[in-house]
């Protein structure tokens, strides 16, 4: 019985230490494949810029939109860089701004999961329509962070914000019994409790921004974006 107990013990010594072995080996494998993974390093402009190309085939990418998707990657990867352009300040939020069919709805769609902060495309117009059914809960909803049952491929962080897609398109609805544009309300809050986190396409232009909403939010989104705009020579993308 001891010979046993001996040769068995000496089995699961040797059995302990290949296992320990081949769990340090994959323990290392797992610990090189991470150093790739942009989930532990900062992923730098110029990856991000390839990682778009190389996900998404069917964008064109040409002189009408190169200097704008360089500067989202910039502005998407935390880079300072992107602060080189004037009035550019990393802590605000994105405005994406031009004529309809230039691509902004497609290009904040691409770039909705990103190495800095999740978010989800959403039309004004759906949040209008949202909030005539659901006032209070689609107000809460759409002026905070929320979860998101798949993190970021990125950061790990299930934390999601929203874009707000064709700002000016809304209709306008009563908020808590007062005539007033529902997406007016939403940006105000948000102004208070998601600075620099929410994001917006448009059509409009800044004298129009005031006519819709007011002097007042004309004046936050000055705090609240970073305002990109494609030229007026960009072509309608959706012929």
């Amino acid at each position: 019985m001891e010979n046993f107990n001996s040769e068995f013990d000496k089995e699961h010594r040797a059995q302990i230490i290949v296992t320990a072995a081949e769990q340090a080996l994959k323990r290392k494998k797992y610990s090189e494949g991470l150093k790739l993974s942009p989930l532990v390093h900062k992923i730098k402009a110029e990856e991000y810029y390839g990682y778009i190309q190389k996900s998404y085939p069917g964008l064109v990418i040409d002189e009408l939109n190169r200097e704008i998707i360089e500067m989202l990657c910039l502005y998407f990867t935390n880079d300072k860089r992107f602060e080189d352009w004037e009035g550019n300040i990393l802590t605000k939020g994105i405005a994406l701004g031009g004529g309809l069919g230039v691509g902004k709805t497609y290009l904040m769609n691409i770039f909705a999961i990103n190495p800095r902060q999740s978010y989800r495309v959403k039309s004004c117009q759906e949040i209008t329509l949202e909030f005539r059914e659901n006032d209070y809960q689609t107000f809460e909803k759409y002026t905070k962070t929320q979860f998101d049952h798949k993190a970021n491929l990125f950061t790990g962080s299930n934390i999601i914000t929203y874009c707000f897609d064709d700002l000016g398109t809304e209709n306008v609805q009563k908020v808590y019994g007062n005539q007033d544009n529902v997406m007016s309300s939403i940006l105000s809050k948000c102004y208070d409790n998601m600075l620099g986190q929410i994001h917006i396409t448009t059509n409009l232009c800044a004298n129009q921004i005031e006519e819709s909403y007011g002097e007042r939010i004309r004046s936050r989104f000055r705090q609240m974006f970073n305002f990109i705009e494609f030229t007026d020579s960009s072509i309608d993308r959706r012929k």
